[in-house]
């Protein structure tokens, strides 16, 4: 199981996050920055107190329970509504920086009231206020606050916009979050089971299953309960940081998801090869007929000094005087048909390196290939101004083909002799092997010398000639994979290094703790 992360490490990490995605995810890297800033400001300020938020719609009891908890009426309960205008605290300390920071305005302080006087008790406007400023002011400590209870009534414990707007966020905040259902007083007994059965399989749904505690401010029932489960809370580990660390762990996640919707995978450490990219641009740049005047070349100075010669093979001019200018600089002229063809070669190669990014990612990368290839197409030229398409060497196997052919004519030639001086002596009957005349094995064994020597010679000199074509065209791939590292595959690589420290990033969140 890998190593937990500490909260200013998650911190570290959400930034680098941030930063890689800011320019596709907006939204969701604004939420990130948000939580990011929040974060910091509770770890500065502290984990001497333990905020304890009380949320719920109208009519929940939120205020009851409040009062309950502290023995003491604090909290204003009345038939009006909305009563709770502002979040109001209570604490058994004066603590004026972590609820000044919060926003909370109205405060009582009463010592030893819950029984752990670092515990500040918040009780909030009604979630579903008509009252905008009210709905802000619960939002606003809700995401601020160490420990959230959520007060649910036996009418509106179903209440969808509970749900969604609120609970289902809180499955990764288990931790730190309670769910009471409040006024159970007023059910009788088979209608309470089968209130809390349904309410705990939709809160099982939420993400916080086991949270449900059953209370009643009114009668007392589970509000000890309810105050073992916050001390609990509280004594166990920091809860401050364990809802940071939450948070942290759901920022995260929204990243992730964003990654995932707009098509983003886990990266492959496998690189793809431009060379086959290379080779097209090449070829749109006119590459492939400087590589085949070599390729020619070679054939004809082959056919010049191999045997067989053939005066046309003389007579011939070299073919790479078409292509080479006066100053020994080969001259490429770009092939337009065979620009689209290059375009779509480069395309592959970034799809294919960018296969594991999001589309919005990686657009911003591949928008603009098609005329970076154009311009490298058009500097093939300065690029191969050092390759030497010729090849002045000459090969070896060319000389040995010459004696072996030499040979196999003068094994010819001496049987020829032989035969016609046996036949001057009047001697018809040569020295024979194997019943035939030494002189007819001689002449045989040298054609079909002379033959085998010609096949080879054909042979060699076709692979030759298309070693020729391919040693041009891969030097001149190279010169362009070289002259491409700046346009294209460095952007690529840096956009591809940016989304695996995304990736890695939002990996390493999920272990804050």
């Amino acid at each position: 199981m890998s190593a937990e992360m500490s909260i200013e490490a998650g911190l570290l990490e959400l930034d680098d996050a941030i930063g890689a995605a800011r320019l596709y995810f907006r939204d969701e890297c604004a939420d990130a920055e948000k939580v990011a800033a929040r974060v910091r400001d509770r770890v500065q300020i502290g984990g001497e107190n333990t905020v304890v938020a009380f949320a719920g719609a109208t009519g929940s009891g939120k205020s009851s329970l409040v009062n309950a908890l502290v023995g003491e009426t604090v909290a204003e309960v009345a038939p009006t509504r909305p009563t709770t205008a502002e979040p109001l605290s209570v604490s058994g300390s004066e603590t004026s920086e972590v609820l000044d920071w919060m926003g909370v305005g109205p405060r009582h302080v009463l010592p030893g009231a819950f029984g752990d006087d670092s515990v500040i008790l918040v009780d909030l406007p009604d979630l579903d206020s008509t009252e905008e400023e009210h709905r802000s002011a619960a939002d606003r400590v809700i995401e601020r606050a160490d420990v959230v209870v959520f007060v649910l009534d036996p009418q509106k414990y179903a209440d969808a916009l509970l749900h969604r707007e609120y609970l289902k966020h809180f499955g990764e905040h288990g931790a730190v979050t309670l769910v009471v259902l409040n006024q159970v007083d007023r059910l009788a007994q088979r209608e309470k089971n089968v209130v809390l059965v349904d309410a705990r399989g939709l809160l099982a749904t939420d993400g916080l299953r086991d949270r449900l505690i059953p209370t009643s401010a009114r009668t007392g029932e589970g509000v000890e309960q309810l105050r073992r489960s916050i001390t609990e809370i509280v004594s166990k580990r920091n809860a401050a940081r364990l809802r940071l660390g939450a948070d942290l762990r759901s920022a995260g996640e929204a990243l992730a998801v964003a990654s995932r919707k707009d098509g983003g995978a886990s990266p492959s450490p496998v690189h793809a090869d431009f060379m086959p990219a290379a080779r097209a641009m090449v070829s749109a740049a006119g590459g492939e007929a400087v590589a085949e005047a070599a390729a020619r070349s070679y054939d004809l100075r082959s056919r010049r000094e191999t045997p067989w010669k053939s005066r046309s093979a003389h007579r011939a001019p070299d073919p790479l005087d078409a292509v080479v200018g006066p100053s020994g600089i080969p001259r490429y002229i770009p092939e337009p048909a065979r620009i689209p063809a290059a375009q779509m070669a480069v395309r592959t190669y970034v799809d294919s390196e960018l296969a594991a990014l999001p589309t919005s990612w990686k657009s911003s990368v591949a928008r603009d290939v098609d005329a970076r290839t154009v311009r490298l197409i058009e500097s093939t030229g300065d690029a191969a101004k050092d390759i030497e398409v010729g090849d002045s060497e000459q090969p070896s196997w060319w000389g040995v083909t010459r004696a072996l052919f030499r040979a196999s004519l003068a094994t010819v030639v001496v049987g020829v002799l032989w035969l016609f001086f046996w036949a001057a002596l009047g001697m018809f009957d040569p020295p024979k092997a194997v019943g035939v005349g030494l002189p007819i094995i001689l002449i045989g064994l040298g054609l079909l010398a002379a033959l085998a020597v010609w096949i080879s010679v054909g042979v060699m000199r076709s692979r030759g000639s298309n070693a020729a074509r391919e040693r041009v065209m891969s030097q001149l791939a190279r010169a362009l994979d070289e002259r491409a590292g700046f346009a294209v595959r460095e952007p690529v690589e840096a956009q591809r290094a940016e989304y695996s420290r995304f990736v890695e990033a939002i990996g390493n969140l999920s272990r804050v703790r």
